[in-house]
């Protein structure tokens, strides 16, 4: 039960999944859900049922390179069957070790709702534990009529370094 907006609503749902990582450079990932949602806009609130799909695969291509890919899929369907909404959403995650304390990673996030793609890029290299240097790109951009345009682009710089005074 979930009050929300002067109103009571009654839920439920189910869902399940299966799994496998047979082989240690493969691994996967399925799972689905069914039942009811809140639309939460106070201007037209009502409860309706929804699903969402879920496929993850994470594949170990080579010893120092890992990729992640992650799909969703959700929908969402008003009392009399029209749909609210569906959207899905996509993730990326690669990340290549170049040496021990050299790393990259790249995520890429795409969202047909908000229709927009999202790209971060880290770098990182920490050679002691506490001591780090971390140099990163974020970029979003949307696109709408068959265009993409850029956003927003940002460009960081951190670095973290431990300073431990002797015990003298």
């Amino acid at each position: 039960h979930e009050a929300y907006g002067g109103q009571v609503f009654h839920g439920g749902g189910g869902g399940g999944g299966v799994w496998s990582s047979v082989f240690d450079a493969v691994r996967w990932e399925a799972h689905g859900w069914v039942g009811t949602e809140i639309n939460y806009d106070l201007d037209d609130l009502f409860q309706g049922t929804a699903y969402q799909l879920r496929a993850g695969l994470v594949l170990r291509l080579l010893r120092r390179l890992t990729v992640d890919i992650d799909f969703t899929h959700r929908a969402m369907f008003r009392p009399d069957g029209e749909q609210q909404y569906h959207v899905e959403l996509v993730r990326t995650v690669a990340l290549l070790a170049l040496t021990h304390d050299l790393w990259l990673r790249t995520v890429l996030d795409v969202d047909t709702y908000d229709e927009d793609l999202a790209l971060q890029v880290l770098a990182g290299f920490t050679p002691a534990p506490g001591t780090a240097l971390y140099l990163g790109y974020v970029g979003t951009s949307s696109w709408g009529h068959d265009c993409l345009s850029d956003d927003s682009h940002g460009v960081f710089l951190k670095v973290q370094w431990q300073f431990m005074p002797g015990a003298g």
